[in-house]
Formats: structure tokens, sequence, C-alpha cells
């Protein structure tokens, strides 16, 4: 007898393919902010 897993059918690796890819481009989008952010820091902007 197996255990019911997550990603079964065709449709449920697609939504799990594509939660993936959400947070990768979160993850990214968070590290460039962040490195922006200490760019700043180093090279303040003159106003």
């Amino acid at each position: 007898m197996q255990c019911p897993t997550i990603g079964n059918s065709k449709e449920e690796k697609n939504m799990m393919d594509l939660i993936a890819l959400g947070i990768l481009i979160i993850c990214f989008g968070c590290v460039k902010l962040f490195a922006n952010f200490c760019e700043s820091l180093i090279n303040p902007k003159e106003k």
C-alpha cells in the first residue's frame, strides 16, 4: 500500500513548477533589492 503523495497528476506537477518558479523570482528580487541597498550604503547618492 502506497502513501498518497503530492504531485501525482500532471496538473499538480505543473502547479508545483509554477510555485517553485514564483519562489525563485521572489528570492531573486529580494537579493537584488538587498544588493542595491548595500551599494547605496557604500556609495551614497549626492543630492
